[in-house]
């Protein structure tokens, strides 16, 4: 929607359920409002603009809008680029984050090394204990270390790997 935006295109815009948890005023001077909006996903905050300024009887549009919290990522612990050329190495890898970090949200199962190798050679593993779900799940190996991802089969009463890591070590 915003690239409809930019380009100066309208394009109706399908109505959907939103959750506003938080909206904050932090200025206002006459014909420019600074707002703080904690929302959830697919609020389009373009939108939400002019539906406050039509409630107001007035037209609005945005200057700037600045996302400063996504997913649980906050911009306050972010680097910008010129920092983190000044860091050392060490210093930069220590703010490096796991890769499971951004599927957190999925449940998770351990499999042992022998199921593990059955998903990373294509074949599905049977599970003990019924998924329940179609969401992907995280697989971790026997050291707990994060292998992929995998979706539970109900007609195999199993799963097969979606999206495995590479563990092969590159020199």
């Amino acid at each position: 929607m915003y690239e409809y935006a930019r380009a100066g295109l309208t394009v109706e815009r399908k109505v959907r359920l939103i959750t506003i948890y938080d909206i904050q005023v932090l200025s206002f001077v006459p014909s420019q409002l600074v707002l703080a909006v904690r929302c959830s996903k697919g609020t389009y905050i373009r939108t939400l603009a002019e539906d406050l300024a039509k409630h107001m009887g007035t037209v609005a549009h945005l200057t700037a809008l600045r996302r400063t919290a996504t997913a649980g990522f906050q911009v306050a612990s972010a680097h910008t680029l010129s920092q983190l050329q000044d860091m050392t190495d060490v210093a930069r890898d220590a703010e490096l984050l796991p890769c499971d970090v951004m599927v957190q949200h999925f449940p998770s199962q351990c499999l042992n090394n022998a199921d593990v190798l059955r998903l990373q050679h294509g074949l599905p593993v049977q599970t003990k204990e019924n998924c329940g779900t179609i969401t992907p799940l995280r697989i971790y190996d026997e050291a707990n270390r994060f292998m992929g991802l995998a979706q539970y089969i109900p007609a195999l009463n199993g799963i097969k790997a979606l999206r495995l890591m590479s563990t092969t070590a590159e020199a």
